[in-house]
């Protein structure tokens, strides 16, 4: 019998993705793709009721996917571009109830508290314009409410109102006295234990407050200098916190700019790293190469004359807790309700019976006591009826749905006891080695995050209850992904060679290396714009055309590379409204459907022939959730949670217990 498995995580688990878009703020806010900034772009408004309720407003930073905005009226927003989803935040202490930027003695911030697993917003007021005795107040995602922090004692002068986040803090040029002598420092803030640290600048020609920026590039610090109408050079501090490893990244000369620029700020590098992407004084934007030292601008369709700023993020299912609805607002009750609710339920699992999804039917809870083991818990993968789950503590759990049945896993090496959500260096992927009857689980960590070369590897087997290290991986490949995709023996990832083209990297759990699969002749070559998810027992390549279709490919013979063919096509906006994402999870009976997963949110039949789509009734299912699909089984994890705690024996085992008495009798 097949069913489906469904799982609900909290705003503080979901985990990244590695795709990029590019959000522009003017009088409205637009979206773009990165990947298509190379060649001709174009920038989509984004929907209502976003776009009023989102006008006109200002940035306080962004983290995860997620942007801090703020409006004149004092209101201040979290958003999710890719999910659509905003949250208003509760109004803050009353003397500090004043409109940003008529009040230049307001200081502001947003970024991510690793230590309390949370999402927090500073705000500073300078009272009266004065430094020291400023007033400091943080608001918690978590808690949902502001809270004051002890008054700033030492004078500090910022030179910029908003704080830039990086390395668990936000940070600010400030400008102090050591002694008599005036100094130009960075001011950073730390989130986690919430007090202030000092950062050197880099070794300038000449430190004069008004002819220096901070901003972030690269996951590093970057200092920008302005010598008017001379040049603009570019810092970065490739090892945060130590003095020492500034370094000059490149030089733009106002020649090469036409007109002299009050404002240069770089973005994002391109998948070469021999471009960089840079705003140019709110009104455009151009490509910069580093070798050629040469410039050329990025034609973006329907972008604003002018713009407030423009933001490269990588999109994530991080949730900002809150939907708008078309009015804007929400019951003040019900706000309550789902806050209690995220606060009580961080992961529930659901199961749906496979034959009723043609008619109205319901999800039901996994009972007791797995609800609780499972808590926060994500998936890697599965295969056979078994499923291998994850959680933030770096646990890994092997669990049999249809047994109830669930095994946690000895622990990794130490140097592989990484935590998944909010780090890109890890990758982990589960199957089944037919070669040697064994179920296997894959864990790969990248040194420097992003190049597979010289990345170790570990792999358990659930034979022999261990783990053991397999040798560093010599290749060079860019990952594109955390959790390998299981077919044929081998787990599966979207990868980008050297020279910068896609490919499919496969590990073979039976002799256990690796080789590379063919890729369909698509499109385009942009990782961002592809996925792979098995489909009716097929490796299946999923081709995003933003806001126009998904196409879906289907390897008919597996490791056949002419095999490849395009199975279906679903239209956007016609079939479905614009979603980020789409996945096909299996055929209905007759075949003339495919259940789709759309946006992690909603599940729709569509029609191969009609070419149209019916959204499939479940009731009791979460906002949002992570959908598997598995043949129940009697395989087993070989571990067994009951109520009290202790192993309950299968039915076999009770069956040779009861043999071995009578034997003894």
């Amino acid at each position: 019998m097949s069913k489906l498995l469904s799982s609900h995580s909290d705003a503080y688990t979901t985990s990244l993705s590695t795709s990029r878009s590019v959000v522009i703020r003017g009088f409205y806010a637009y979206l773009a793709d990165f990947d298509s900034l190379e060649d001709n772009s174009t920038a989509v408004i984004i929907d209502e009721p976003l776009r009023s309720v989102l006008r006109g407003t200002g940035l306080v930073g962004s983290c995860n996917g997620l942007l801090c905005l703020y409006q004149q009226k004092m209101d201040i927003f979290i958003w999710n571009p890719a999910m659509r989803k905003c949250k208003q935040l509760p109004t803050a202490p009353a003397d500090f109830v004043c409109p940003f930027s008529v009040d230049p003695f307001f200081l502001r911030g947003f970024g991510y508290d690793a230590v309390n697993d949370d999402y927090k917003v500073l705000r500073i007021l300078h009272p009266d314009g004065r430094e020291a005795g400023s007033k400091v107040i943080v608001y918690s995602l978590k808690s949902d409410s502001w809270k004051r922090l002890p008054d700033i004692s030492y004078p500090y002068q910022i030179v910029r109102d908003l704080g830039m986040f990086l390395g668990g803090a936000l940070h600010w040029i400030a400008v102090t006295t050591l002694g008599v002598e005036i100094c130009l420092i960075i001011l950073a803030f730390d989130l986690g234990v919430e007090n202030y640290k000092e950062i050197p600048l880099p070794n300038l020609r000449f430190k004069k407050s008004n002819k220096l920026n901070l901003c972030t590039f690269a996951d590093s610090l970057c200092v920008l200098l302005l010598e008017a109408d001379i040049r603009i050079d570019v810092w970065l501090m490739n090892n945060y916190g130590d003095g020492n490893s500034w370094c000059k990244l490149f030089s733009l000369e106002h020649t090469q700019l036409v007109s002299p620029s009050l404002s240069v700020r770089p973005l994002a590098f391109s998948k070469s790293r021999r471009d960089v992407l840079v705003e140019v004084s709110d009104k455009k934007v151009i490509w910069y190469n580093l070798d050629r030292k040469n410039l050329r601008t990025v034609k973006i369709a329907n972008m604003p004359a002018v713009f407030h700023d423009m933001e490269v993020y990588t999109e994530s299912l991080v949730p900002p807790d809150y939907f708008l609805s078309c009015n804007g607002k929400q019951p003040e009750e019900e706000k309550k309700q789902k806050r209690q609710q995220k606060r009580n339920e961080s992961f529930v699992s659901y199961s749906v019976d496979y034959d009723s999804l043609g008619r109205s039917t319901t999800a039901i809870e996994i009972d007791e006591p797995l609800k609780t083991y499972l808590h926060a818990t994500g998936d890697v993968g599965s295969c056979n009826g078994l499923h291998c789950l994850y959680n933030l503590q770096t646990d890994l759990f092997l669990w049999n749905p249809a047994m109830r049945k669930c095994r946690k896993l000895p622990s990794a090496p130490a140097d592989f006891l990484r935590p998944f959500e909010f780090d890109k260096s890890s990758l982990c992927g589960f199957g089944y080695d037919a070669a040697n009857d064994d179920y296997k689980v894959l864990r790969i960590v990248q040194p420097d995050g992003h190049d597979l070369c010289g990345s170790k590897a570990s792999i358990y087997s659930l034979k022999t209850n261990s783990w053991r290290r397999l040798k560093n991986i010599s290749g060079h490949f860019q990952f594109w992904g955390a959790w390998g995709i299981f077919i044929g023996g081998a787990l599966h990832w979207i990868t980008v060679t050297p020279l910068g083209s896609p490919s499919i990297l496969a590990f073979d759990l039976g002799v256990e290396n690796y080789r590379e699969v063919l890729m369909p002749r698509l499109q385009n070559n942009y990782c961002k714009n592809m996925n792979i998810v098995v489909f009716e027992e097929s490796l299946c390549m999923l081709e995003y055309h933003p806001f126009i279709r998904i196409d879906v490919w289907v390897m008919k013979e597996y490791g056949v590379g002419n095999s490849w063919c395009k199975l279906f096509s679903v239209e956007q906006p016609k079939v479905t409204r614009c979603c980020m994402s789409i996945t096909p999870i299996f055929y209905s009976k007759n075949r003339k459907d495919v259940l789709l997963e759309v946006d992690s949110k909603k599940l729709m039949w569509y029609n191969l022939k009609k070419k149209r789509a019916r959204t499939v009734k479940i009731s009791n299912l979460p906002e949002i959730f992570d959908l598997e699909v598995y043949t129940e089984s009697l395989v087993s994890p070989d571990y067994n949670i009951s109520c009290g705690g202790p192993q309950v024996p299968s039915q076999p085992q009770e069956k040779k217990k009861k043999q071995q008495q009578r034997n003894e009798r």
